[in-house]
């Protein structure tokens, strides 16, 4: 089956966020023609950079449609970029609520986020 790929950002948001200090950033997107398909070869992905930006322990949660699907904990400064594989129950066909957050004192930024997965 092919694979198909939304680009969910592909700018920088850094958290908190400057001038209003929210420790949240969300993105709705579709997943369109998304397979119905449970097998684990066929599961979606999350692709994305991130940047811890202050000394400080710095928390990373992101998660789809409510279910948590990366909960990270970063302690030193080079930036990198992860990907992580997920259970296809999680993706919905359209508007999936993309969660980035950072609950502690530190501050990172997330971009390049991209959603991969199986189409129909």
């Amino acid at each position: 089956m092919p694979t198909i790929h939304r680009s969910i950002q592909d700018s920088t948001a850094a958290i908190p966020v400057p001038g209003t200090g929210d420790r949240d950033v969300e993105f709705v997107f579709d997943a369109p023609r998304l397979s119905a398909s449970t097998s684990r070869d066929d599961r979606p992905f999350l692709s994305f950079t991130v940047n811890p930006l202050s000394n400080a322990e710095a928390n990373l949660v992101v998660s789809i449609n409510g279910t948590e699907i990366v909960n990270e904990t970063f302690t030193s400064s080079p930036k990198r970029t992860l990907v992580e594989i997920f259970d296809r129950s999680v993706l919905d066909g359209t508007d999936n609520d993309l969660r980035v957050l950072v609950p502690s004192p530190g501050s990172l930024s997330v971009s390049d986020l991209i959603v991969g997965y199986t189409s129909a």
